[in-house]
């Protein structure tokens, strides 16, 4: 499992500090996310893109999964992408 590491764009709104560290907090459903870690846009067209941790993938990998936790407005639109370089 690999964690956000660190903020590469920064327009978010929330608890101070980096996306990555508001975001990296492990959480397993059903619990709730805490208060105190979460980011959000606060207008349109903001984006926030994070790094997240290495993994030594040696002996293959057969798939690959990306957890998000959002909470969205009715009028909202979110992109979430997820890539490997």
């Amino acid at each position: 499992m690999v964690r956000p590491d660190g903020d590469i764009v920064r327009q978010w709104t929330g608890t101070p500090g980096s996306a990555a560290a508001a975001i990296a907090d492990a959480v397993v459903q059903p619990t709730a996310v805490s208060g105190a870690n979460f980011i959000y846009g606060s207008r349109p067209g903001n984006v926030t893109e994070v790094t997240v941790g290495t993994r030594n993938l040696a002996g293959g990998i057969a798939a690959s999964e990306a957890w998000v936790c959002a909470n969205t407005g009715s009028t909202t639109t979110l992109l979430i992408e997820a890539v490997s370089q």
